[in-house]
């Protein structure tokens, strides 16, 4: 029994291993078709202490027109901001949604990785 489960672990491993090894162009090549289509941002926010939070504020700023992804670091107090390009995101905006979610907007700085 004992050596089945070893068996079993190792395959695990194996499997896991075998799906970081396979070449990552294609689906690099399809985010940077994606990520030049969208324009990126950053705020920064206090008050959040845990996922309902991140949930919490995600789920207000997606209901902004144009936004497409919302990703918050409750650790690192930020939130990423992916909208259409054509999208004019102001902070004001961004502050009212998070303010209205009951946390500190702090800043809004553009970025895009």
């Amino acid at each position: 029994m004992k050596s089945f489960l070893i068996l079993a672990t190792l395959l695990t491993l194996t499997a896991c291993c075998n799906c970081m090894d396979k070449p990552k162009t294609a689906m690099n090549d399809s985010a940077m078709a994606k990520q030049s289509k969208m324009a990126c941002s950053t705020a920064k926010v206090s008050g959040m202490t845990c996922e309902a939070c991140a949930m919490t504020v995600s789920e207000n700023l997606k209901k902004l027109p144009g936004v497409k992804q919302v990703e918050v670091d409750v650790a690192a107090g930020t939130v990423k901001i992916s909208s259409a390009q054509k999208t004019d995101l102001k902070s004001d905006v961004v502050k009212t949604v998070v303010e209205k979610s009951g946390y500190t907007f702090n800043s809004l700085q553009p970025h895009c990785n």
